[in-house]
């Protein structure tokens, strides 16, 4: 895991990325967590305009480093510019699927390492031949519920199914009874085309976050990509979620990843904290009628069952008023407060306000017993429309004053 963070007002965006990454070994059969604090996740999308690119969860696509996608990509781009922001995105996406040399073995391996980890899950507790139907069939429902992800249709799904009928055959067989898949396979085959065509997040998914100025903006805005693996030859992505400075939205704080302390430093409470106090509140709300009226001695049971079937039908609005209340106080006493702050913050207190948000969270991760996911050098980049994309702080595994050529190579491509 990794935190991230953009921090948005009418000046520029401030980026802030932490440097760990967290490998995963099996050895004896176990599995072993090690934390890196090395990886790069933060870039300039191109050399010339003010776009930067952060990067979080799984720093690779098709078995290749992000990084050098983004770098080959930014070298054939050159002094191209677009004039806005989504379009250097949809360009980038554009060269991954039309452009960028994926290893097609690779790529099949790793849908299968997708399938294998998606047919585990689905056959979790099953204990007979029905059990199994059924969570497939649950399975293909929830599935259909979701939008297609964009370029990925019927006809996706048929190529799918021809592409990779030997890998699904070889997965299927390893993970499931052969018992259970008897007269199920047809069902299998449709659960695969929607799990690889549908925008429910794979194993290993990467957040792709594109950030700074088109050249017809003076206004900064994010977008956010969720993207997984490829198949058939095609990224799988889509929009996650865009965010953008207008005369009416002065600032937005975008915590990413691992968002917890930056979330409940500007909302003023934990957001596991509140989902448990939520919960709680219902339960509480919901068994309530029930003990008051079960004492009295007074009501018959039909009268009890009567009363509390109406105080149940009102508890629904009464718990909106409670919640709606709770974020109305949450926002005028913290939300607001820190986004009228930082809308008028100067570029250098802006990308201050980030690093200071990654340190928070790099604290808590410090005193806490678990694995320490956040960690390493920080890296701060501000994009301005006037200035572009400028380096606050960066780190590099060796020394540049030693190094004179990589400048040079880094201006002339």
């Amino acid at each position: 895991m990794t935190t991230e963070v953009a921090v948005l007002n009418k000046f520029g965006v401030a980026l802030a990325a932490d440097s760990a990454v967290t490998v995963e070994t099996y050895v004896n059969s176990r599995t072993q967590r090690k934390v890196h604090n090395t990886a790069n996740k933060l870039f300039t999308l191109s050399k010339f305009e003010p776009v930067g690119i952060m990067l979080y969860n799984s720093v690779t696509l098709g078995g290749v480093p992000w990084e050098t996608w983004i770098k080959l990509y930014r070298k054939q781009l050159h002094r191209t510019k677009f004039d806005r922001l989504e379009q250097y995105a949809n360009d980038f996406f554009n060269w991954l699927n039309t452009a960028a040399p994926f290893d097609p073995d690779q790529t099949e391996r790793i849908v299968g390492s997708n399938l294998i980890s998606a047919f585990v899950a689905l056959r979790d507790g099953v204990k007979t031949k029905a059990a199994f139907a059924a969570a497939l069939n649950k399975g293909i429902a929830t599935l259909q519920k979701e939008k297609d992800v964009p370029g990925f249709d019927e006809a996706t799904r048929s190529q799918i199914l021809s592409t990779y009928r030997t890998v699904i055959n070889e997965c299927a067989n390893l993970c499931f009874k052969a018992s259970y898949m008897a007269g199920h396979k047809r069902q299998i085959s449709d659960y695969v085309a929607l799990l690889l065509t549908k925008q429910k997040r794979l194993e290993n998914y990467s957040g792709i976050v594109v950030a700074g100025f088109g050249d017809s903006e003076v206004l900064p805005a994010l977008r956010e990509y969720v993207v997984d693996i490829v198949v058939c030859g095609k990224v799988r992505f889509w929009l996650s979620e865009a965010k953008e400075i207008t005369a009416s939205n002065a600032s937005e704080v975008v915590p990413l990843a691992d968002d917890e302390v930056i979330r409940t430093l500007i909302e003023g409470i934990s957001p596991r904290f509140e989902q448990t106090i939520l919960t709680s509140a219902i339960s509480l709300i919901v068994s309530l009628p029930e003990k008051i009226l079960n004492p009295v001695t007074e009501l018959t049971q039909a009268q009890k069952q009567k009363y509390s079937t109406d105080a149940r039908k009102s508890l629904p609005q009464h718990f909106r008023e409670f919640y709606k209340k709770m974020t109305d106080h949450r926002s005028e006493n913290y939300t607001s407060p820190i986004r009228q702050a930082i809308a008028s913050l100067s570029l250098s207190d802006l990308s201050a306000v980030a690093e200071t948000f990654l340190g928070a969270s790099q604290i808590q991760k410090r005193v806490n017993p678990d694995l320490e996911t956040v960690g390493g050098p920080v890296d701060v980049a501000v994009i301005s429309k006037g200035d572009g994309f400028v380096w606050v702080k960066r780190k590099h595994y060796f020394e540049e004053r030693i190094n004179p050529s990589f400048r040079q190579r880094y201006l002339e491509q």
